[in-house]
């Protein structure tokens, strides 16, 4: 990801008075992570914004900062609509209308598969979350990191990597993180509540998915059930 995106990013949200953020049908934790700590952001530098979700906030991300401002659609026509962790236009849901309305456009994602929509694009196929890539733009539009936002980034990090588990860290992640924690931010209590604790319905199907599972002997299968990996090896008796 070049300078130059970033200060096309930057410019179009300047350029702005009234932004929407929208996130992808059925969000999950780095999409609403993300859509919080941008739209808080963007508030900071006195822009009005609208937080978009076609499908809310699940049950788990409504405790976070902003979470009670998000609303279903808006029928506006913002200066600015910014698609967060959406890959093609289709995920926005019935969203695109916004981004169709609106007098500019932005994109921001870290899939390699995708299919670009926007005027603008800050796509960062490196980065572990797309919560990371806010950071950076918050920062190079000189916006503080407040607790709120740096709750909502690293809610963003923490769901996308498994709690740190998948094979895209690398050291400027956690020089990222270190600068959330700084802003005030318990990351013990953070992880628990946005990765680690499950709803007794989740946990009834869990034990369901797995009761029915079966495995071959003498093989090793890794197994993830809603965010939980973990590896069962079959030996013979």
């Amino acid at each position: 990801m070049s300078k130059v995106s970033f200060q096309k990013a930057a410019a179009s949200i300047k350029k702005a008075r009234t932004i929407a953020v929208a996130g992808h049908v059925n969000p999950d934790g780095d999409c609403i992570g993300s859509l919080l700590g941008l739209g808080l952001g963007l508030r900071a530098l006195n822009k009005r914004v609208w937080f978009v979700s076609q499908d809310g906030v699940p049950y788990t991300f409504r405790f976070l900062p902003g979470a009670k401002d998000v609303v279903k659609t808006v029928r506006v026509k913002p200066d600015l609509a910014i698609a967060v962790d959406c890959s093609t236009p289709e995920m926005l849901g019935l969203n695109r209308a916004v981004f169709q309305r609106a007098g500019d456009t932005l994109e921001i994602d870290h899939h390699g598969l995708r299919r670009p929509f926007a005027r603008t694009s800050l796509i960062d196929v490196r980065a572990a979350a797309v919560g990371e890539i806010v950071f950076s733009l918050l920062s190079a539009l000189k916006v503080p990191v407040t607790r709120p936002i740096a709750q909502n980034i690293l809610t963003s990090i923490i769901v996308d990597t498994l709690s740190f588990r998948t094979p895209n860290l690398h050291s400027r992640l956690f020089r990222v993180c270190a600068k959330l924690v700084d802003a005030g931010v318990d990351f013990h209590q953070l992880a628990e509540m946005v990765y680690w604790s499950k709803s007794p319905q989740m946990l009834i199907l869990s034990g369901i998915c797995m009761a029915r599972s079966c495995f071959r002997l003498n093989r090793t299968t890794n197994i993830t059930i809603n965010g939980f990996s973990f590896s069962v090896v079959s030996t013979t008796a």
